[in-house]
């Protein structure tokens, strides 16, 4: 095979353990060079094997994800050993580690790796019934990869029991994905944690990774830590423990369900310290006994009203929100520090796959929960935000004339995210002929990819429409999505209906639609939708006004 080093391509050269090539994997080691391939051939293999070299080392399921049994080999190749320091230790950059069962170590973990270098890649292993499963040191610019491996029941009596991975020292740049764990405790499946901020995990990815029957991530002094699209049921304790000291933590596209205690819990047991910049959004946390979100009293570092946790866009079993204020899975917030609205009405679709593509985001309705009214365009936006509370919820105001168009889904099975209908809406129900109104909700943003955005929109009488990516924490306006005037739909001045909105079809009548393709600044910003809309004079007595919207964001 053709490897290629500082510019030199060479054959690299490929050595076998087993079946007539060398006896053990140490010997293979010794006999290898940089960028060479080791094969270890089906066996069990009672050695330590001390990888110092850029090797990629390859068992008999190699390529063959444990999730198919059915398709790994029935001979597979075992590493048994009883090192305090770990069964397989590597101690070189770019190692591949590919295909192996790793058992069996009552004295340590199953694989450690180097704080030194960087670029390691497990794949396709089975790690159980270790101390601990990888204990993954890693530092450098070359993110180290943990891919389709199953880490099962690494709980053998020791100082770190019970944790599948464990990340600490400073290590950095690593992702953590499309990972079995089982029945971990009394650690964490994925146990990320330092002794101080200062020597603490950062930029960690967990993705795609699914965890029954244990407690699942643990959180402590972590700089950068994103959790995502991950699977986490009948857990045994808390499915996401942060105990202090974090900063910067994503939590988003989550099924959080049936733990024993908390689907998140956010304290300062482990460092002493409050956690900042926290976002929880579009996780579907259900069915937890203690609560869906519960966090201690000083566990957040909250000190400025646009600094609380935002916990938006979630569904927490019931369409009214969590309880107490609603009737859905718990969230406990003593300091009132969390940001729970608006809310999922329903049950999001499952982000848990192991394929990538287009993503339904979410929808927003227009109702009482997603929406704030104000009679000017900036007051509405900056109480959306939560910079001032000057604006207010606006009320339901139904089909009052009986004649607005409804905008419906078909009676048909839907994508389950993109549901929920919306609401005629307006600030009051003795509606004055001339009024204006402004009426704002938001799109937290989770990340700076690529989004679609499509909105539907209704209003008696006429409306204007306005997207804007703005600050979250001062409201300042980042960039227009729309034209920065925002996009008409009728003539908006209070007599267009006396004189120039007076035949049918009226702007009452008409159902709009923008879409557009856009890409945020910033992770930190927040997307605003804003509605400017007019009720016209009118020579009638019962003179109506309404808003009613549908916005849809894919990504």
């Amino acid at each position: 095979m053709k490897q290629k080093a500082k510019g030199v391509e060479f054959m690299a050269k490929e050595i076998n353990v087993g079946s007539g090539g060398y006896s053990t994997i140490r010997e293979a080691i010794e006999a290898a060079s940089d960028f060479d391939i080791i094969r270890v051939s089906p066996g069990i293999y009672n050695e330590v094997g001390i990888i110092n070299k850029s090797l990629t080392i390859l068992g008999a399921a190699a390529g063959i994800s444990p999730k198919l049994k059915n398709s790994r080999p029935i001979n597979e190749t075992v590493i048994k050993s009883t090192s305090p320091i770990g069964s397989l230790q590597l101690k070189a950059p770019n190692i591949v580690v590919d295909g192996f069962v790793i058992e069996d170590n009552t004295g340590g973990p199953g694989i450690y790796t180097s704080l030194e270098f960087s670029g390691y890649c497990i794949l396709n292993n089975i790690i159980q019934r270790n101390g601990f499963g990888l204990h993954l040191n890693t530092s450098g610019e070359v993110f180290s990869l943990v891919k389709e491996n199953y880490f099962h029941k690494n709980n053998q009596p020791g100082l770190i029991s019970g944790s599948g991975i464990l990340v600490d020292n400073n290590s950095s740049n690593i992702h953590i994905c499309n990972n079995l764990f089982t029945e971990h405790q009394p650690a964490a499946s994925i146990h990320l944690s330092g002794k101080t901020q200062e020597e603490g995990p950062s930029n960690i990815i967990v993705s795609n990774n699914e965890m029954i029957s244990d407690n699942s991530i643990l959180l402590t002094n972590t700089t950068n830590v994103v959790i995502t699209q991950n699977k986490m049921t009948n857990t045994l304790g808390s499915s996401i423990f942060i105990g202090g000291g974090t900063n910067k933590t994503m939590i988003e596209n989550n099924i959080l369900s049936n733990s024993l205690t908390n689907g998140i819990y956010i304290n300062d047991f482990f460092s002493g310290l409050p956690n900042q910049n926290i976002k929880i959004i579009n996780n579907s946390i259900i069915a937890n006994q203690t609560a869906a979100l519960n966090i201690t009293a000083n566990a957040y570092s909250c000190n400025e009203p646009e600094s609380k946790l935002q916990a938006c866009l979630n569904w927490w079993q019931s369409s009214k929100g969590p309880a107490p204020t609603g009737e859905g899975n718990s969230l406990l917030d003593p300091d009132e520090i969390v940001e729970f609205r608006p809310f999922l009405s329903s049950a999001p679709i499952s982000s848990f796959s192991s394929t990538k593509g287009i993503l339904p985001a979410l929808r927003i309705n227009s109702n009482s929960e997603t929406t704030i009214v104000a009679d000017s365009k900036e007051i509405a936006i900056m109480t959306q935000i939560g910079l001032n509370s000057n604006g207010q919820r606006p009320i339901i105001v139904n089909n009052l004339p009986k004649t607005w168009p409804e905008l419906r889904d078909y009676p048909a099975p839907n994508n389950s995210l993109f549901s929920g209908e919306p609401e005629f809406i307006w600030q009051q129900l003795d509606t004055v002929g001339g009024e204006k109104k402004y009426f704002s909700t938001k799109y937290i943003i989770s990340d700076i990819g690529e989004h679609l955005i499509f909105i539907t929109s209704f209003a008696d009488n006429s409306h204007r429409l306005f997207v804007e990516e703005r600050n979250s924490k001062t409201g300042e306006l980042i960039k227009s999505i729309t034209p920065k005037e925002g996009l008409a739909a009728g003539d908006l001045l209070a007599n267009a209906g006396l004189s120039v909105d007076i035949d049918p079809p009226y702007n009452w009548q008409r159902i709009c639609q923008y879409s557009n393709i856009f890409t945020p600044t910033s992770a930190e910003n927040v997307i605003v939708i804003t509605f400017e809309v007019i009720n016209y004079l009118s020579q009638c007595k019962f003179n109506p006004a309404a808003l009613a919207f549908r916005i849809d964001v894919i990504k």
